[in-house]
């Protein structure tokens, strides 16, 4: 099945990079849109993040958008133009706002100056959103870009949470502190 042909492809990357290269963009071409992240993720790994980038690209649409953006918010496509190209074109268009924070955190990630700036306006904002999901996407993307003071009061209410999200904000919050009492100490 579909994760058996995802195995096979990263053991054949495993063995030999340099002739997995090609073979793995072939496979990917064809492959179901889980196997292709799998695959440019592979790609990525094997620094060929052009190839990995026209594999996860046409995936940002449909219902594996959060996966590709996660993967394509990857440092490794800096060097991509087309990346941070696309991402930006694609916050134009109408977005849900959980969809609009992903690509704003993809974005932010793979792009530098006006466009990361940019990005990160658009988490600014979701923080004033009237949702409250909305506020929480935003708080915990602007603590996974370290922008701790700004996610904090929204982080300190999803705190309360006894689930995932809440042990993640108290995660966040807790390296927040451990940050500014470590500040502190230097600059005393």
């Amino acid at each position: 099945g579909t994760w058996e042909q995802a195995r096979e492809l990263r053991e054949i990357a495993r063995i030999d990079s340099v002739v997995a290269v090609p073979h793995l963009v072939a496979a990917g071409r064809d492959a179901p849109p889980d196997v292709q992240l799998i695959v440019a993720n592979t790609l990525l790994d094997l620094d060929a993040s052009d190839e990995a980038a026209a594999l996860a690209l046409p995936l940002i649409d449909g219902p594996h958008s959060a996966k590709a953006l996660a993967l394509l918010g990857h440092k490794g496509f800096r060097g991509v133009a087309e990346v941070a190209e696309t991402l930006e074109a694609r916050l134009e268009q109408p977005l849900d706002p959980a969809a609009r924070i992903d690509l704003a955190m993809a974005l932010f990630n793979v792009s530098r100056s006006k466009t990361r700036f940019k990005a990160r306006r658009i988490l600014l904002d979701s923080l004033d959103s009237d949702d409250p999901e909305t506020r929480a996407l935003g708080a915990l993307a602007l603590a996974e870009i370290r922008d701790y003071p700004t996610a904090r009061p929204t982080l300190q209410m999803l705190a309360s949470d006894p689930g995932p999200r809440g042990r993640l904000a108290r995660s966040y919050l807790e390296t927040a502190d451990k940050i500014d009492y470590y500040v502190e100490k230097l600059f005393r």
